[in-house]
C-alpha cells in the first residue's frame, strides 16, 4: 500500500445508507470513522442539520454548520427528493445498494416496502431510529432532546437536593441512540455474515436511555436489599456519583477525581504500600453487610492520603 494512502478502516467494504436525523446521525458517524462507505441522503433544499449552529465564524450557513461538519464528516452525499416519482425510485436504488439502511423514518415516508426490498435483497440490515418505537399509542410523537432525557428518566437524576432537575449537556439522550444505532448495526452486520439473513432492528431513543439507567431501576426495585437506598426514588445529589466512592479531592497544586473503583484490593494495597490504610485490613469490611461503611472509610481515608500528594506526579502515578 503507499505510503499517502490510510490503511483500510474495520468496516471497508462495507456500504451503508445515511437516512437518521439527529437521533442517530451520531452512529452514522462511528460507521463512517470505521472506514464504511457512507452516503447522507440530502433534501433539495439542503440537510436541516447543515443549519444547526454553532457556525464558523459565527455566520450562518449550510457549509458553516460545525454541528454538520463533526456529525456528517467522512461519508459521500446525494440529493434526493423523495416527494417526486423519480426520487423515491433513486432511493429504492440505493437501498438495494447497502449492506445497512439507517433511517429515521424517511422510508416510510417515501412509500419505499421495507418487505419488498427484503425479499429482493435478503441480506439487507434496517436501522429504525425513532423516538418512542414503530408501534404503540406514541409511535408517532416526536421528542427533541430535553423531552427525551425527561421521559427517559435521565433527567429526574440530575440537579441537587436544592435545585430542579437539570438538563444535560449538549444532547447526551441523542448521543446514547446514535451510539446504539452504530451497535445495532454492527449486531445486525454479524449476524448477517454468521446466517446470510439480513434484519430490521429498532432502536427507541426512549429504550436506549432506559438501559443506561440500570442504578435507577436497581434503586427503585430493591432499595430493601441496598444500604444506600433510603427510598425507592434515586437521591439528587449533584455531580456525586450514587455509590458514594466518586469525589474531587484535594492534593497539593490543585484538584483531583478520586476513585477506588474498579479495583478496591488494588487501591487498598496501594495505601498499604504507604502506610495510609489505617484499618481497613480488619475483617469487617469483608462482610458485605458493611460495605457502605467500607466504602465511606476508603474515602475518608483517600482525602487525608490524597492530600499529602502534589496533584500532577500522583496523577500521572495513578
Amino acid at each position: 500500500m503507499p505510503d499517502d494512502q490510510p490503511a483500510p478502516g474495520a468496516l471497508d467494504g462495507v456500504r451503508v445508507l445515511d437516512l437518521v436525523d439527529e437521533r442517530g446521525i451520531y452512529g452514522a458517524k462511528l460507521l463512517a470513522d470505521l472506514g464504511a462507505d457512507v452516503i447522507r441522503v440530502e433534501p433539495p433544499g439542503g440537510d436541516p442539520l447543515r443549519h444547526r449552529g454553532p457556525f464558523k465564524d459565527d455566520v450562518p450557513g449550510p457549509t458553516n454548520s460545525l454541528y454538520h461538519a463533526f456529525f456528517a464528516s467522512n461519508r459521500r452525499f446525494a440529493t434526493v427528493d423523495a416527494n417526486q416519482r423519480d426520487g423515491q425510485r433513486q432511493l429504492t436504488r440505493l437501498c438495494r445498494w447497502a449492506d445497512i439502511v439507517l433511517d429515521s423514518g424517511a422510508l416510510e415516508a417515501a412509500g419505499v416496502d421495507l418487505d419488498t426490498e427484503r425479499e429482493r435483497h435478503p441480506e439487507l440490515v434496517v436501522v429504525r431510529v425513532s423516538s418512542f418505537g414503530t408501534d404503540g399509542p406514541w409511535r408517532d410523537y416526536l421528542a427533541p432532546d430535553l423531552v427525551a432525557s425527561a421521559l427517559g428518566g435521565i433527567c429526574a437524576t440530575t440537579g441537587d437536593v436544592d435545585t430542579p432537575p437539570l438538563k444535560g449537556f449538549g444532547e447526551l439522550a441523542f448521543f446514547t441512540s446514535g451510539a446504539y444505532t452504530a451497535i445495532a448495526a454492527l449486531a445486525a452486520l454479524n449476524h448477517v455474515r454468521a446466517t446470510g439473513e439480513g434484519q430490521i432492528v429498532d432502536v427507541p431513543v426512549h429504550e436506549t436511555l432506559a438501559s443506561c439507567l440500570e442504578h435507577v431501576f436497581m434503586w427503585h426495585w430493591y432499595q430493601e436489599q441496598l444500604a444506600f437506598a433510603q427510598a425507592p426514588v434515586l437521591p439528587r445529589q449533584g455531580g456525586l456519583h450514587w455509590s458514594g466512592a466518586y469525589a474531587v479531592m484535594q492534593a497539593k497544586g490543585g484538584s483531583i477525581m478520586i476513585t477506588p473503583t474498579p479495583d478496591m484490593e488494588a487501591q487498598v494495597l496501594w495505601l498499604a504500600q504507604e502506610n495510609a490504610h489505617g484499618d481497613l485490613l480488619d475483617e469487617k469490611y469483608a462482610d458485605p453487610e458493611n460495605l457502605l461503611l467500607f466504602i465511606e472509610r476508603v474515602m475518608e481515608l483517600l482525602t487525608k492520603w490524597v492530600a499529602t500528594k502534589d496533584v500532577e506526579p500522583f496523577f500521572l502515578e495513578a
